[in-house]
């Protein structure tokens, strides 16, 4: 019993499961982007990346401290020859003493430093600049997988707003075929009244199955995209009727301080700069410091016995001299490289500048066209009720009143997908300037 109890629960468990759909609105569907794209996790990679680089270039500036420490067993003796006669006189008279004993021991703990080199010190400020470049990279990579997140999100809300047309036209054909085939059946209206509404029924259909496969292979783009596992169900809770205001023209300048990207090539310009200060740093000699301490001891027995201490300091200066052009071709190819970044920096303000242009164009144009599409819908609207009402009186024919619903679905649609183009252009245009938009509300 309680076997049977127990799958019973699992059953519906799973049934719930399955049948449970999380609801997104857009806030919550952008969190989920942010929280599960591989894009930006690999992006933030870089980030630790670029602060494992800037501490490895500070450690070049660093002091470095070693040990070392050794054991020597002798096996054999080791002898140093002395003349005797060079210090008694006579005769030549070598003699041999006993060098080394059966057990050494040494250690030495030493410290260098680098005191000047004009490498180092670049590296360490490149280290840091490109950290700032690496993070207005990850903030331009984040803010067009965000314009681009949102723009699926409103398609879909448009796709859902199109299959809910959809199938309403597809009953309303129905609806009216039935209708149709019933005073014909009574012989009120003609086979061919009978043929024209069959026909209209039945190209719905393929229509509203074709909106729902799109949007259904969008749902699975948006899971994708939002790390939402395939099999779970989505429901998206937006609507297109809040869309901003018209925005006013911005200038070039104040679009180029708010774009990440564009502040990342300045940081690049900045970086290159920095690159062939640290390629004519090869000119400057450096000096490097060095303190150390070894001990040594020696025995024939296993004790520490004659006994050495040492300490040491030194300074160590490299100039270089002459290396066959090769510091020469180094400054020149880091010039090279900032004449690259300047002049990609030219070309993203020229394109920037036509962009915002052609940006407010869309923005205006989309604007109009959605206020055209709302006036539309009204007159469709107004046009079906007077069908609705006419058709009630008998003085115009059911065929005439599906003709005016298929009118004003199709002007509902239009006005959808006017808003969602406006909405679309918004979504540019704050992406080009690099400020939000405030919503406003335009219900029909």
């Amino acid at each position: 019993m309680r076997i049977r109890i127990v799958i019973v629960m699992m059953i519906l468990a799973f049934a719930l499961q399955t049948g449970y759909a999380r609801e997104y609105d857009l806030d919550g569907f952008i969190a989920a982007v942010r929280r599960n794209s591989k894009a930006l996790r690999l992006a933030s990679r870089e980030l630790d990346n670029a602060r494992e680089q800037k501490r490895e270039a500070r450690a070049g500036a660093l002091p470095r401290v070693g040990v070392e420490a050794g054991y020597t067993r002798n096996l054999s003796d080791y002898y140093m020859y002395f003349d005797l006669s060079s210090l008694m006189g006579g005769p030549p008279m070598v003699s041999q003493v006993p060098f080394k004993r059966d057990n050494e021991f040494s250690a030495m703990i030493g410290l260098d430093q680098t005191l000047f080199s004009a490498t180092v010190l670049y590296a360490v400020k490149a280290s840091r600049q490109y950290q700032a470049l690496v993070d207005q990279v990850f903030r331009a990579n984040e803010r067009a997988l965000v314009n681009g997140a949102r723009k699926l999100f409103f398609q879909a809300i448009l796709l859902d707003r199109v299959v809910e047309v959809a199938r309403n036209s597809e009953e309303n054909a129905l609806a009216g075929y039935r209708d149709v085939k019933q005073k014909y059946e009574q012989g009120q209206v003609s086979e061919f009244e009978l043929l024209r509404a069959e026909t209209r029924w039945r190209a719905a259909i393929p229509e509203t199955r074709q909106a729902e496969r799109n949007l259904d292979l969008l749902k699975n783009n948006l899971k994708k995209l939002a790390g939402i596992q395939q099999q779970e169900p989505l429901k998206l809770n937006g609507t297109l009727d809040a869309v901003p205001a018209l925005p006013q023209k911005v200038t070039l300048e104040q679009a180029l301080s708010a774009r990440p990207d564009f502040q990342a090539l300045l940081k690049q310009e900045k970086l290159a700069e920095t690159g062939i200060q640290a390629a004519r740093g090869s000119y400057f000699p450096v000096v490097k410091g060095r303190a150390a301490f070894a001990y040594s001891a020696q025995s024939d027995a296993f004790r520490l016995e004659e006994e050495n201490r040492l300490w040491l300091v030194g300074i160590q200066l490299s100039v270089p001299l002459y290396t066959g052009g090769y510091r020469r071709a180094q400054v020149n190819k880091a010039k090279i490289e900032r004449e690259k970044v300047r002049i990609r920096i030219e070309q993203m303000r020229d394109d920037l500048d036509t962009e915002l242009s052609d940006l407010f164009l869309k923005l205006d144009e989309a604007w109009q066209r959605m206020h055209s599409a709302r006036s539309t819908l009204k007159v469709a609207e107004k046009a079906f009720m007077i069908a609705e009402a006419t058709t009630r009186n008998g003085l115009t024919t059911q065929l005439d009143l599906k003709d005016a619903r298929a009118a004003m679905d199709q002007a509902l649609l239009g006005f959808y997908k006017a808003g969602y183009d406006y909405l679309e252009a918004c979504f540019d245009w704050e992406y080009a300037v690099g400020k939000p938009m405030h919503a406003s509300s335009t219900s029909r």
